[in-house]
């Protein structure tokens, strides 16, 4: 199985090996953040200007959006998100039978 993915960076959280930070720029070269798990599934969308592991406490994430930043914990943020479907972020799936 080959999938293409739109995003600039998967990275596995730490804590979790069912999630991932994702990124990816916008048309204007803006980057966003957003969280999948090991489905493939948006569990956060991709509307963060920056979500990265808290570098003080484990299971925290920075999250930003805006002038805001704040630090929350890694099940609140994903817990409080709609998963949403592969399918809507073009992600291209090939199976080889």
């Amino acid at each position: 199985m080959v999938i293409t993915f739109q995003y600039s960076s998967t990275i596995p959280y730490t804590y979790s090996n069912k999630y991932f930070i994702i990124s990816k720029k916008t048309v204007e070269g803006k980057p966003i953040f957003g969280i999948m798990d090991d489905e493939f599934r948006i569990v956060v969308p991709l509307t963060y200007d920056f979500i990265d592991e808290s570098d003080n406490a484990e299971n925290k994430l920075e999250v930003t959006k805006g002038k805001s930043t704040s630090f929350v914990l890694f099940e609140d943020l994903i817990k409080n998100k709609l998963c949403m479907s592969v399918t809507s972020h073009n992600f291209v799936y090939l199976f080889d039978n």
